[in-house]
């Protein structure tokens, strides 16, 4: 067999090709069977996990602040936000009210002790807020939190150890900040920690071991160059620690520690327009990064999450930055 081995991945529904050559040498027929094997992502799949039917829809999305595109098309309003008019189809989803107002590119935490989840900032169809909501897990409700103290697009967000915490993101100007705030939830107040060392947007976000993960992001307000810098933020010391590169230039990726590591997934080169279907696993300890197996399809500004010891991805912008999609992943690293 020619090559002895071979792999392909492709967008959920889509096709590709490759060749591999069987040679006989003997004297009896050869069988051969081929037959599709899941990897270590698991796809949302018709047939197998129920859910809303898969949507695509196409368009033109560029990593840019939305204040950026909005001067260029001479428009106070670039984007018309909406709310989701309609839940989805079937377990294992489920409908929950609706964030109070249309928003996107916002900071969003999960408290683990609580059940609540947090969203921080972003942009709201006309420009960028510093208003805030907590989701309270136990009443199924919404409320708004004190502003920010800075209106910001494209933040990273994380909960961890009490707090609420927004790292970067565009301002009003379009401009990457190095900002980091913590909102706490006890006392309902906000403080400015220490700066990121580095400007950035859309950075990814992910808590381990009471430490703040932040790695790569877009450095300008059209996004390029694009970092593959990472940073660990210890909360009791105020301070940053500078860790070993991303393997790639990413921006918009998902991240999340997942069973004592940091699993990321996906992401955006703004440098080449490259969309991401690969998948990078940190080890602490050694202070390295590993290839994990590929993402069933190419995924940018999705929403993720690190839950069962697994990062779940949903939504995002895919089939090399042509279309936005409502697929669903997910990641075990224990088996890749």
């Amino acid at each position: 067999v020619t090559p002895t081995s071979i792999s392909e991945t492709t967008t959920l529904g889509g096709s590709r090709t490759k060749l591999v050559k069987f040679s006989n040498d003997g004297t009896e027929p050869v069988q051969v069977k081929l037959a599709e094997q899941n990897g270590s992502f698991t796809p949302m799949v018709p047939g197998s996990t129920k859910g809303a039917p898969i949507e695509k829809i196409k368009g033109t999305f560029k990593p840019t602040a939305m204040v950026l595109q909005a001067h260029k098309n001479g428009k106070a309003t670039h984007a018309s936000l909406r709310a989701a008019s309609s839940g989805p189809s079937d377990a294992p989803w489920t409908a929950l009210p609706n964030f109070p107002t249309p928003i996107m590119d916002n900071a969003v935490g999960y408290d683990t002790g609580t059940g609540n989840v947090y969203s921080v900032a972003g942009y709201d169809g006309s420009e960028n807020t510093a208003n805030g909501y907590v989701y309270s897990g136990s009443t199924q409700s919404w409320s708004a939190l004190p502003p920010a103290p800075a209106a910001l697009e494209a933040p990273g967000g994380a909960f961890l150890n009490g707090s609420m915490y927004v790292v970067g993101g565009w301002d009003v100007n379009g401009n990457a900040t190095n900002s980091v705030y913590a909102y706490n939830a006890a006392t309902q107040t906000w403080t400015t920690e220490a700066n990121l060392p580095e400007t950035v947007s859309a950075p990814s976000v992910a808590t381990l071991n009471g430490q703040l993960y932040v790695i790569g992001g877009c450095t300008t307000g059209n996004c390029a160059p694009t970092s593959q810098a990472v940073y660990s933020y210890n909360p009791s010391t105020n301070s940053w620690t500078q860790l070993a590169n991303y393997p790639d230039v990413a921006a918009f990726a998902a991240c999340a520690g997942v069973d004592g590591e940091i699993a990321c997934a996906g992401g955006t080169d703004a440098d080449t327009g490259a969309s991401y279907n690969t998948t990078y696993v940190y080890n602490p300890g050694t202070n390295s990064w590993s290839q994990g197996a590929n993402m069933p399809f190419d995924d940018w500004a999705m929403g993720y999450a690190g839950s069962g010891n697994q990062l779940q991805i949903f939504n995002g912008v895919t089939d090399n930055s042509e279309s936005v999609t409502n697929q669903a992943a997910e990641y075990d690293p224990a088996t890749n």
